[in-house]
């Protein structure tokens, strides 16, 4: 049987592995997903649903529940007020929410003695209005990501 040595093979062209490394590693893929500005809006709206979910499930909690729901509530005035002198604070974990609802959700509480978790009305409202960022985000980054692996497998050696 006539077999070729290893070393006549034809092997693909491929980046050197240092390149390779450079590109898949974590701080260049993230620095390549932030780069884009519907992902970037995407991973901030990500962000606000899991500190307003852990807010509502805080609220769940009587009395003591009450703390972070108030600190959020705060974050939102005091947003409006700098505004108000230009400056941009961004204190505000529910943009989408109006003041009105924010603080009168907050009345719900008291005919139920604060059991009831008035934080997941905010909650709910911003998920609401953040799930089109959401669903629109996230397939991007995956596709700057495949885009950039596509791009270095052409790249020759």
């Amino acid at each position: 049987m006539n077999r070729l040595p290893i070393e006549h093979l034809p092997l693909p062209d491929f980046p050197p592995p240092e390149t390779l490394a450079r590109a898949f590693s974590g701080e260049s893929r993230l620095r390549l997903i932030w780069e884009d500005e519907e992902v970037r809006r995407a991973a901030l709206a990500a962000l606000r649903t899991a500190v307003n979910i852990g807010i509502s499930l805080a609220d769940v909690v009587p009395a003591l529940g009450e703390f972070p729901g108030w600190v959020a509530d705060a974050g939102k005035v005091m947003t409006a007020v700098g505004r108000t002198f230009g400056v941009d604070l961004r204190l505000d974990l529910t943009p989408a929410v109006s003041k009105k609802v924010a603080l009168g959700s907050e009345l719900l509480e008291i005919p139920t003695l604060t059991v009831f978790p008035a934080h997941g009305i905010e909650t709910s409202l911003q998920l609401k209005a953040d799930w089109p960022t959401l669903q629109g985000g996230f397939p991007e980054g995956q596709g700057n990501l495949a885009e950039r692996g596509h791009r270095l497998r052409r790249q020759p050696s």
